[in-house]
């Protein structure tokens, strides 16, 4: 048995991870450098904000790893990013699908991330205040229940 805590553990996993953000970060511009994307000051402000939203996706995966037998985990991840994927309006614009469709893509946070980064990336930081909430919201709500969840785990 080990003397770490249950939260300890989790900032041990998340610290590397937010590393490995930053490096796909930085050569995912890189490369988009290389085809043409215009340097702005908005990107390298963007990175910050990149890592603050994959610390919300790091902490969905903590929760699943937690949740779920490592079988489960990477099935059930690719339906998330599915979900993310549609529910986010990262492809389309939700206001363009509307009704339910809609209403659940505004409720989770994925539509307020995919918002955040286009409001920083065009330099509107009068708009970033309500999706910063969200994603902080959701993700200390995720974050707590990975640590109670791994902490259960630890017990057994």
């Amino acid at each position: 048995v080990s003397p770490l805590k249950a939260h300890n553990y989790i900032l041990g996993y998340i610290i590397p991870i937010l590393t490995i953000a930053l490096i796909q970060s930085i050569i995912l511009y890189s490369i988009g450098f290389v085809v043409g994307l215009s340097f702005s000051i908005n990107i390298l402000l963007s990175i910050p904000f990149l890592l603050f939203i994959s610390l919300l996706f790091v902490s969905f995966g903590l929760l699943l790893g937690s949740i779920l037998k490592d079988q489960q985990v990477g099935p059930v991840a690719s339906i998330l990013i599915q979900v993310v994927a549609f529910l986010s309006g990262m492809w389309f614009s939700l206001n363009l699908v509307g009704g339910a469709f809609e209403v659940i893509g505004n409720i989770l946070p994925f539509s307020h991330a995919v918002n955040l980064l286009k409001y920083v990336l065009n330099g509107n930081y009068n708009k970033i205040g309500f999706p910063i909430l969200v994603i902080s919201i959701y993700t200390i709500v995720v974050l707590f229940f990975a640590i109670l969840t791994f902490k259960k785990n630890m017990k057994k």
